[in-house]
């Protein structure tokens, strides 16, 4: 279905077509998240990737119909970042995550200029969550288009490893370090294991933000009562903080 909806997208030129086809996609939208909470974990991936393609579709579409009509896509604005560059919010989808966005790609041909763009969007909404939260957990996947020598054209994603960060964490070095760095050697090796397939646009970066509640531990822990009474288990009690020493 989200193919035939990219590809009906690609022809499609008159207003009345694309108010039709924004009916259908948000049909589809409200299909998919009626039935998520009874899909299966890997399924559940699956749908969010469903969910965040069909969004970064519609936006497309709502462009491309305020084209038509006139007018601006959004509120306008002076800002040279902001034009080439959007952030979306997505519904979260785990009753752990905190919010999820996708920083949407408007004039960047060149992932690392992307990239770069999207910085301060991501950083925006991650200090937004640490003031809330205080330490949080963080992943991103990139998605782009690729097309082969046949015209063939499919969505690639690549992802990044799940990131713990608070205050103390420079946003700029764990952005270079574990977001930016790593995307683009991924798409590089990508490109290079003769798969045949080239870029041909960017599309969005996905930003998962989850809650995180770091380990605590403490010098004592009294025994649970039926442990104590087998007298099996012989419990120091000390009031210094070096227990493993015990």
């Amino acid at each position: 279905m989200y193919q035939e909806l990219k590809k009906r997208l690609n022809d499609v030129c008159s207003s009345d077509d694309l108010k039709r086809w924004l009916d259908e996609c948000d049909t589809l939208l409200q299909s998919i998240e009626d039935n998520f909470k009874y899909a299966k974990v890997w399924e559940k991936n699956r749908k969010i990737t469903q969910v965040i393609n069909l969004k970064f579709l519609r936006i497309r579409a709502v462009r491309k119909l305020k084209e038509i009509i006139g007018g601006e896509y959004g509120e306008s604005s002076n800002n040279q970042e902001e034009k080439r560059v959007f952030w979306v919010d997505i519904d979260a989808a785990f009753k752990n995550r905190i919010t999820s966005g996708m920083v949407v790609n408007v004039t960047h041909i060149l992932p690392q200029e992307f990239l770069a763009n999207s910085f301060s969007l991501i950083a925006k909404h991650i200090n937004t969550s640490i003031e809330r939260f205080s330490a949080i957990k963080v992943n991103t996947e990139f998605y782009a288009e690729f097309i082969k020598h046949d015209d063939t054209t499919e969505i690639k994603s690549f992802n990044t490893k799940t990131c713990a960060i608070d205050a103390t964490i420079s946003l700029e070095e764990w952005y270079e370090d574990q977001v930016s760095s790593p995307i683009l050697k991924k798409m590089e090796e990508f490109q290079e294991r003769d798969s045949g397939w080239a870029l041909s646009r960017i599309e969005n970066i996905c930003v998962n933000i989850n809650k995180h509640t770091p380990m605590c531990a403490g010098c004592y822990i009294k025994t649970p009562t039926y442990i104590r009474d087998k007298k099996a288990v012989i419990n120091i009690k000390s009031n210094d903080c070096a227990c493993f020493a015990w």
